[in-house]
């Protein structure tokens, strides 16, 4: 068999060719998870509130919020809601079709990818988890991702923003994400340090290691703030 050609930056990040039919390849799934109770209720008016990750390989691919200047991409086991928190409950998965990138492409697709889906550009209306694997899917497989996971987004950016200030932090946020940043925050580690890693709760040891004293309170507040600010307005 000859080498596989090696796939430049760019490349990884224009759509796939569409391959709903063919079996080669690896698989690419949409994990889906209601996100909290309201869900029971709304359903069957077409609307709710969805999280969803992307797997390929083995590993579950998604996008959360936090309020710095690096990557909001986390990786966890497929399907385990105990990662996301208990606000969160598996729903389905949809099979979207198959993808002929290799394990190691997509290692450098989502390194190239966290430089875009930075944590404190997380919006829940705008750019939150689903916006993420609606981008995702098509550069995997060429298929686009159920389009109803982010119908009550669609639907909400018509709303006054107050309706999304009304959202408890802790329904819209996955705990594997913020368990890892509200470790960080008792550490003054430079965001400068962490501009390059692709997983924000894969965070290597070595950089949090750099610094021990606890940031203040004033400062966490901060940081709260303009985060929950950021996806209400």
């Amino acid at each position: 068999m000859e080498p596989r050609e090696r796939r430049s930056s760019a490349a990884l990040l224009r759509p796939a060719t569409a391959t709903p039919s063919s079996p080669t390849g690896a698989p690419v799934y949409v994990h889906i998870y209601d996100l909290f109770w309201t869900n029971n209720y709304t359903y069957n008016l077409g609307v709710g509130f969805y999280h969803s990750g992307v797997e390929v390989y083995g590993r579950e691919f998604g996008f959360g919020g936090h309020p710095f200047a690096f990557s909001g991409l986390f990786e966890k086991v497929p399907k385990d809601v105990d990662e996301l928190g208990p606000n969160f409950r598996y729903k389905e998965t949809v099979l979207l079709g198959h993808t002929d990138f290799s394990s190691s492409d997509i290692d450098e697709m989502m390194s190239a990818l966290a430089q875009e889906w930075h944590g404190n550009t997380y919006h829940l209306v705008t750019r939150n988890c689903n916006h993420f694997t609606q981008h995702l899917c098509p550069l995997l497989c060429g298929q686009e991702a159920p389009g109803w996971i982010n119908r009550l987004a669609n639907a909400s950016s018509r709303l006054p923003s107050f309706v999304t200030r009304c959202l408890p932090r802790e329904w819209l946020i996955p705990v594997a994400v913020d368990l890892t940043i509200e470790d960080m925050l008792g550490h003054n580690v430079p965001v400068e340090q962490l501009k390059n890693i692709t997983f924000c709760n894969k965070i290597p040891p070595q950089l949090c290691s750099h610094a021990s004293t606890p940031t203040s309170p004033s400062a966490h507040s901060h940081w709260q703030n303009n985060f929950n600010s950021r996806s209400s307005s």
